[in-house]
């Protein structure tokens, strides 16, 4: 399974590789700041799920999701948004993004976003 996880924040990206390491130990994760590199990758590779946060420069999460749905229809994809802002979203069909995941997040809500149960 590949993952791609993408934010200009990188202490979220470290915090986020650590939770889904510990939830999916068999998985390869890469790991992008950069929202258009992130793109480019998308566009020669394929990934089973992508984490992209709302707020980064260039390209936002929202528009990332919706380019990597385009290259890859079945790619699970989730936005990290800021604690409380979950709601702000009501324009987001479960056909544009699979799950929203608020930060800063545990192993526990990451389990219960990616609908996983404890091991």
């Amino acid at each position: 399974m590949t993952i791609l996880e993408v934010s200009n924040n990188y202490g979220l990206l470290e915090r986020l590789c650590n939770g889904l390491s510990s939830i999916l130990s068999d998985a390869n994760i890469i790991c992008e700041t950069d929202s258009l590199m992130a793109g480019k990758y998308l566009f020669n590779h394929n990934i089973d799920m992508l984490f992209a946060d709302v707020n980064m420069k260039r390209m936002g999460g929202v528009e990332l999701i919706r380019f990597a749905r385009q290259e890859h229809p079945g790619v699970l994809s989730y936005l990290i948004v800021p604690n409380g802002e979950r709601n702000d979203f009501p324009f987001l069909t479960p056909d544009e993004v699979t799950g929203i995941i608020e930060e800063p997040f545990t192993k526990a809500s990451l389990e219960k976003v990616l609908d996983i149960k404890s091991r």
